[in-house]
């Protein structure tokens, strides 16, 4: 490939997790403030490890777009 088309892809690798932490910033927000009950465990538990693998996934893009 040509050398400009790999800085396109590695500059969209590099946006897209700006994207992403917003996206998720907004659902967090979102159901924090609207809530009808407290939440179970279960779904703290299901929130949390949902939460941890998309920032995982989000930093794992953020690298290999630097790296690219």
């Amino acid at each position: 490939m040509k050398k400009w088309t790999m800085r396109i892809l590695g500059v969209l690798n590099v946006l897209y997790p700006v994207a992403g932490i917003y996206y998720t910033s907004v659902i967090v927000w979102w159901h924090w403030h609207h809530w009808g009950h407290p939440p179970s465990n279960e779904y703290w538990l299901f929130f949390s490890m949902f939460f941890i693998l998309n920032l995982a996934l989000i930093a794992l893009l953020a690298y290999f777009g630097v790296k690219l």
